[in-house]
């Protein structure tokens, strides 16, 4: 009797084990990543049970993690799926355990990104603008409505970068090197017409805007141009400038901008150079962004005036931390607003994988001459003496007339447009490109500079771009 009591007890306790087995519930998390091992945002992760149904449903967060809770033990499908990359999926078995973690990675699918429209689009009117789409992101405030105007202020924004498309028109009758306006002495408004103007401002959540980004990557070579402002520029010249670039330039790829919180205003030179720093890891996370989730394979960079601070710093930043530089190909500095002797420090270490450094400047640059007698140290984008250092393709511009200011040469003028094209479209060393003869060599490096005559028209490298 008293063993029978013992074998019901027993079995008593076995079956209380089994029940509480089966009405234990587990966590389970992990990561979604990237085929760089970088975490994927905002990628949806769904939790299928294959024994007696049921489906979990999550986002990642910023780091890429998940995390379903109440699971109880079984088989089940784990998928993740993000609109800017493929999807992934595995099958795992979740025991009666306190939690259970899994990650997930997910490869780039450019090829499978929807054909993008042209970068210029054509129309029949024979008086009507071709309209030139870029992408921008910025830490400027928005505005109540970005899509009125102006469409970003002059101040900080403290929360999430900015991500947008701009349409921007540019006229049938453009001339190279111009951004067409309105007389102003004659009140004219704003005509797509005649005049490069702002059509639309479109604000995009993050993953809409990299996957429209990078299908217009895929359509046009793999390729991205990012223009990095100076000081004294608003949003919108932002836009019109990176638009004109891209029109004259000729590129194929993804035009792209970042505007930081410059006020827009030449007497506030200070306030401007001092938001920099607090712009560099804005910069920096853009970038970064950009390499991973873009799918270009050659990321161009121009920087003008005082953005080459900002675009300095990030890529010393990027390049300390052991992260690869290798989708930055060609890295322009136009009239830089630099320490002559930071970026004699700096550059040199930008140079590497296959990368070239490209440093416009000018003893015209009245721009420049002034922030050398405010800092009393010569900037960089003077030329008295000229930046000479190993890697780097200096190209003196003095001899070309840049204007009364001398310092937008870099947009404005045609010789520099014309250089800019055989080098960001052709990859073409200084040596064989139109107008430029070579200057100077020593241990140190080596500089060039344009001619004060015109190109011989016999020279071969003065043929027309098509």
């Amino acid at each position: 009797m008293k063993h029978g009591r013992v074998m019901v007890a027993a079995l008593a306790l076995l079956l209380s084990q089994a029940a509480m087995a089966q009405t234990i519930m587990t966590t389970v998390a992990g990561r979604v990543l990237d085929s760089r091992n970088a975490a994927v945002h905002g990628a949806v992760v769904r939790l299928k049970n294959q024994d007696r149904g049921g489906e979990w449903r999550t986002t990642t967060d910023g780091e890429g993690k998940f995390r379903f809770s109440g699971i109880p033990p079984g088989n089940y499908l784990l998928t993740a799926k993000s609109s800017a990359f493929g999807s992934a999926e595995r099958v795992v078995r979740v025991t009666a355990a306190a939690s259970a973690a899994f990650d997930l990675t997910l490869e780039k699918k450019a090829r499978e990104m929807p054909t993008p429209p042209p970068l210029v689009d054509l129309v029949l009117e024979s008086d009507a603008p071709r309209v030139v789409k870029v992408f921008y992101a910025s830490d400027r405030n928005p505005l109540p409505n970005v899509e009125s105007r102006p469409h970003y202020g002059i101040k900080r924004n403290y929360g999430d970068l900015s991500y947008g498309v701009c349409e921007v028109s540019i006229p049938r009758d453009h001339r190279l090197g111009h951004i067409e306006r309105p007389a102003v002495w004659r009140l004219n408004r704003e005509n797509p017409a005649k005049h490069v103007v702002i059509l639309k401002v479109s604000l995009q959540r993050r993953e809409a805007f990299f996957t429209e980004l990078a299908g217009r990557v895929a359509g046009g070579g793999k390729e991205a141009l990012v223009f990095i402002h100076g000081y004294n520029v608003s949003f919108e010249q932002a836009a019109k400038r990176t638009a004109q670039l891209a029109y004259d330039l000729g590129f194929k790829g993804a035009p792209v901008f970042f505007s930081w919180p410059s006020m827009a205003m030449a007497s506030r030179y200070f306030a401007d150079e001092a938001t920099i720093e607090w712009v560099i890891p804005h910069l920096k996370q853009f970038l970064e962004e950009l390499a991973r989730w873009s799918g270009a394979e050659k990321v161009h960079l121009i920087a003008h005036s005082m953005g080459n601070r900002l675009l300095m710093n990030v890529l010393k930043a990027i390049a300390s931390e052991g992260d690869s530089l290798s989708p930055f190909r060609e890295v322009i500095f136009a009239a830089p607003d630099v320490d002559f002797d930071v970026f004699g420090q700096v550059a040199p270490a930008l140079v590497r994988d296959g990368r070239r450094l490209t440093l416009y400047a000018s003893s015209e640059d009245r721009i420049v001459k002034v922030s050398t007698k405010v800092h009393r140290h010569q900037r960089a984008g003077q030329t008295d003496p000229v930046v000479v250092l190993p890697g780097i393709d200096t190209i003196d511009v003095s001899a070309l007339d840049t204007g009364l200011a001398g310092h937008s040469y870099y947009g404005d003028n045609k010789s520099v447009i014309s250089d800019l094209i055989r080098l960001i479209r052709f990859g073409k060393p200084p040596a064989e490109r139109c107008g430029i003869v070579f200057k100077y060599r020593s241990g140190a490096g080596q500089y060039y500079a344009f001619s004060p005559e015109k190109a011989h028209p016999s020279d071969p490298r003065c043929e027309p771009v098509k």
